[in-house]
């Protein structure tokens, strides 16, 4: 069936201007990069021990041990673009 009002009739959300969409892409930017710096920073201990392991590579083992690693440091940058995200909606 029909819209009874049409299609010029209804009401649309407008855009968000292009400029808030940039600005909210550079604040989860720079916040997943802030939560990235200080994963390195809290677990640079940890990080620093796994390095001569990951030379030379190596074996499943060492594929496991690189995802892992590198996998463990996506938390902190999803949470820091996560509070970016809120920072921008501010």
């Amino acid at each position: 069936m029909a819209d009874p009002e049409g299609p010029e009739e209804r009401e649309w959300d407008d855009p968000a201007p292009a400029a808030e969409l940039a600005r909210a892409t550079r604040f989860r930017v720079a916040g997943g990069l802030v939560g990235l710096a200080v994963g390195l920073v809290v677990f640079r201990g940890t990080l620093l021990a796994v390095l001569p392991r990951l030379w030379p590579p190596g074996g499943p083992r060492w594929f496991t041990l690189v995802l892992v690693t590198a996998l463990s440091l996506t938390l902190p940058l999803m949470v820091g673009a996560a509070l970016g995200e809120a920072l921008a909606r501010r």
